[in-house]
């Protein structure tokens, strides 16, 4: 589980992509280093927020989603 952890932490520091992991509340759980240079901020600061935090209303209004997660 520590080696899958790692690597997951390795692919988000070094994608090249803009890639993130958010909760059922659509709150960014993880998210790429790309993502957070995109936002211009750290991968640690955006955590814990929303497309609201970043992004004008009407813009963060357009991707919201309140999604049901099924895996």
């Amino acid at each position: 589980m520590a080696k899958d952890s790692e690597l997951l932490k390795d692919l988000l520091e070094n994608i090249p992509d803009s890639v993130y992991f958010k909760n059922r509340d659509a709150e960014f759980v993880r998210v790429s280093k790309s993502k957070a240079e995109h936002l211009n901020t750290n991968m640690d600061s955006i955590i814990g927020k929303t497309d609201f935090d970043f992004y004008p209303e009407e813009q963060a209004q357009a991707g919201y989603s309140p999604f049901p997660i099924h895996l």
